[in-house]
């Protein structure tokens, strides 16, 4: 039974704002009942109180600001797709109200030097929270101890498979001394190095049909079971990025101490032999939406909870994507899993607090956009949503 959280029973202690007759989602359930809310913070849930504003949410859903805990930006290095604003302006309309952002950027996000540009870079631009990854380089296996306490850091980012610039940890003799240097949870992109190169030759520039036959499936269950077997080695929590294969979920299922996983939208709901040679563009909304078995598969191990896949991501990467209308909207799914955006409660505070250039307000961002801001994201796509209201400060939840 949900008893809610008490309100005051002093009338001159007034809240700011009452979220009225919302569907408040809640850890255990969803009820319908007011949220309020003083200065920046939900004070109480459920009761009686006086605010100063009310907003009524009959027929909305209330949900508590999420984190996104893998997002790419683009900035610095390809500003013409994506960059700090207008990315975290477009997570923010979404209820995204916190960000990681990945560091294959150009330059990496290797260096503190490269971590404190992209601090002063979001200052007083981004919109939402956010925390930046440091890049596993072969010149920085042995200090990621040290990189990953840098204030404003969300972790290290491991590339098993060639990325930007230098961001390239292919052996297991370098990914081990990754591993034994530090204690958060370390990101891993698990595609192997090897077996990419070995079938270089099946690439065929300008195919996109082509890209699933040299980065197939092998190629990431090969690395999946290299991490992991490393990290049982060395002890270290590990998160596998962006699986794509009923196998590895199956694999990370055995391993659920010490790795957790993600999955995106469209690898439940889209085939690569099916889609890629109908591209022409890469536009969302133009892909085939055909289910195949494999799709099946990993759907029903996602949603049974043993794989440790705790979230749902999604990331725009395409050419000129800031000048379409795309929609993306990321979410967490939870799966029971320890996800790295809770990491043993240090990594999503960090996200909030370490990274404290990224105290936007909120609201005022999520206003100015519904009241029909011009820019990337705010005309269609995101607004699909609308029956959602976000709560940025859900501490109490």
């Amino acid at each position: 039974m949900f008893h809610g959280l008490p309100v005051s029973t002093v009338e001159s202690d007034l809240f700011d704002l009452v979220l009225k007759g919302g569907s408040v989602v809640l850890p255990d359930a969803t009820v319908t009942t007011d949220v309020y809310v003083r200065g920046e913070m939900i004070a109480a849930i459920g009761g009686t109180g006086k605010a100063a504003a009310e907003l009524d949410c009959t027929g909305l859903t209330i949900l508590p600001g999420v984190i996104d805990t893998q997002v790419h930006f683009r900035e610095p290095g390809a500003t013409e797709s994506e960059d700090l604003e207008s990315g975290s302006r477009a997570a923010v309309l979404g209820g995204v109200t916190g960000v990681f952002e990945m560091p294959n950027t150009r330059p990496t996000t290797s260096t503190p030097e490269a971590l404190a540009d992209k601090l002063a870079r979001a200052r007083n631009r981004m919109w939402c929270d956010h925390a930046f990854y440091i890049g596993a380089t072969v010149d920085n296996a042995d200090r990621c101890g040290e990189l990953e306490k840098l204030a404003g850091t969300a972790g290290i980012k491991v590339f098993m498979g060639s990325s930007t610039g230098n961001l390239l940890i292919s052996e297991d003799t370098m990914l081990e001394r990754v591993l034994r240097s530090g204690v958060r949870r370390v990101a891993v992109h698990a595609e192997d190095e090897d077996r990419l190169k070995e079938r270089m030759n099946l690439r065929v520039a300008g195919d996109a049909a082509s890209h699933p036959v040299w980065r197939d499936d092998e190629s990431a269950l090969r690395a999946t079971d290299r991490v992991l077997h490393l990290a049982r080695k060395t002890g270290r929590r590990v998160h596998i990025l962006h699986v794509t294969t009923p196998q590895e979920l199956a694999l990370i299922s055995r391993h659920r101490d010490i790795a957790s996983c993600e999955l995106t939208p469209q690898h439940l709901t889209l085939a690569g032999e099916d889609v890629y040679p109908r591209l022409e563009y890469a536009r969302a909304d133009e892909s085939s939406h055909t289910v195949g078995s494999t799709q099946r598969r990993i759907m029903a191990l996602a949603r049974s909870g043993n794989a440790g896949c705790d979230r749902v991501r999604s990331c725009p990467s395409f050419s000129g994507v800031k000048e379409q209308e795309l929609s993306f909207l990321s979410f967490r799914h939870a799966g029971g899993a320890d996800p790295v955006a809770s990491d043993a409660g240090s990594c999503g505070q960090r996200a909030t607090d370490a990274a404290s250039s990224g105290r936007s307000d909120v609201r005022r961002a999520s206003t100015s956009l519904r009241s029909g801001a011009k820019g990337p994201y705010c005309r269609r796509g995101m607004m699909r949503i609308s029956s959602v209201v976000t709560v940025r400060y859900a501490r109490v939840f």
